[in-house]
């Protein structure tokens, strides 16, 4: 029997996070797997000269074949990589944390994004996009300067995005100067980004799941209020959305890029009501409302996969 181990992070230990843990555990079960969840915390390395030593582990990481990780402990995931490495362990990690560390931040998922639209022969669409500058926490703020160069890029309203943040809480809107200087002001200290606001798209998008080559489940998310977010931890509903050939290919196109096994890949409705435009890409997406709405399996459909690569 293969055994392996999912790996969550140690504070998030609430019923919406551990429920996923649960949903692996019981299709690995299904189809003849053991797996096992071990918190971020409990996986202790120390570099030593030359080496990475293994502390502590809860698991005797020399009788799995993989690991689940389903976490954004990057600085954790590449201790795993080179541990692995050094012993030459036959462990498969799905994600790899490299390609979590890209799709975790916003920014440097579009930075993958250009390189694969540059080397590629198919364009990923994105929105127009900024990087704002990087400040440090009660020191001076941008100029007003920076602020005329933002509003000759961009219409109002205009989007800000944290770049790392989840469900929607770290996106923000602003309809004007005064608001755009001041959620820039709130935000001084973290790595943030502007974007072009997707009139089309105004509270609804698609969230497709990828797992391997194929593209598993898909809802449609709509706001039930005036939020120009769709996210459904904001009050949001899901419906099952029947995609098309089209944003299957671009889905797939998007996990290809970052490298990613499994991922929720984020849509925004282009001029023509299709998905076409790239909002983000999920490493770690919740797939327990994309269950709910479609009837997929989709923790099955994560397990079947990862038991293919293991024995190939």
């Amino acid at each position: 029997m293969t055994k392996g181990i999912i790996i969550y992070n140690s504070s998030m230990l609430t019923e919406k996070f551990l429920e996923h843990n649960k949903m692996l555990i019981n299709a690995a079960n299904a189809l003849g797997s053991s797996l096992f969840a071990v918190k971020n915390s409990d996986i202790i390395f120390s570099i030593q000269g030359e080496n990475i030593e293994l502390i502590f582990s809860p698991v005797d990481l020399k009788e799995i074949s993989y690991i689940i990780f389903w976490d954004k402990d990057i600085m954790l995931g590449e201790n795993l990589l080179r541990y692995i490495l050094n012993n030459n362990l036959n462990i498969r990690i799905f994600n790899n944390p490299i390609s979590i560390d890209y799709s975790d931040n916003k920014y440097k998922t579009y930075l993958k994004i250009l390189d694969y639209n540059r080397d590629g022969e198919y364009i990923i669409k994105l929105p127009k996009t900024l990087i704002y500058p990087m400040t440090y926490k009660n020191e001076t703020v941008i100029t007003d300067e920076y602020i005329d160069h933002i509003e000759s890029s961009f219409n109002y309203p205009i989007i800000i995005k944290e770049c790392y943040g989840s469900f929607g809480e770290q996106v923000y809107k602003a309809d004007s100067r005064d608001e755009l200087s001041a959620i820039t002001s709130m935000l001084n200290g973290r790595p943030f980004i502007i974007q072009e606001y997707i009139k089309n798209s105004h509270g609804r998008d698609v969230r497709l799941q990828v797992v391997g080559d194929k593209v598993v489940a898909a809802m449609k998310r709509s706001a039930t209020n005036e939020d120009f977010r769709a996210n459904l931890t904001n009050g949001g509903t899901s419906e099952k959305y029947e995609f098309s050939k089209a944003e299957e290919r671009l889905a797939l196109n998007c996990a290809k890029a970052l490298k990613l096994d499994f991922a929720g890949v984020d849509l925004l409705f282009n001029e023509n009501n299709q998905a076409g435009i790239l909002c983000e890409i999920n490493s770690n997406a919740h797939f327990k409302n994309i269950t709910d709405a479609t009837g997929v399996d989709v923790a099955k459909e994560i397990i079947s996969y990862i038991l293919l690569k293991i024995k190939s």
